[in-house]
């Protein structure tokens, strides 16, 4: 996802990155150093309406996903 109203990814000053991993690839990814050791609690498991939409033009039903959200955001930093 970019900004509404970037004309290109190369100018933009944000990309996000939307992912889904279950707890034992977050935990694998940490102790090999991807992600910081911390705490990360339960998933929220929570369908936002662009998932929904994206879902019922696929053809799919939407249902709690027990996996959790992660945003990896690359941004310009002043």
């Amino acid at each position: 996802m970019v900004p509404y109203g970037s004309t290109s990814l190369e100018t933009s000053e944000r990309i996000t990155h939307v992912m889904r991993k279950t707890k034992n690839e977050i935990i694998k990814l940490q102790y090999e150093g991807f992600y910081r050791e911390i705490e990360i609690g339960e998933p929220t498991n929570m369908i936002d309406d662009v998932e929904k939409k994206i879902a019922e033009r696929l053809g799919f039903r939407v249902t709690l996903d027990e996996r959790y959200k992660l945003l990896e955001m690359q941004v310009n930093l002043d």
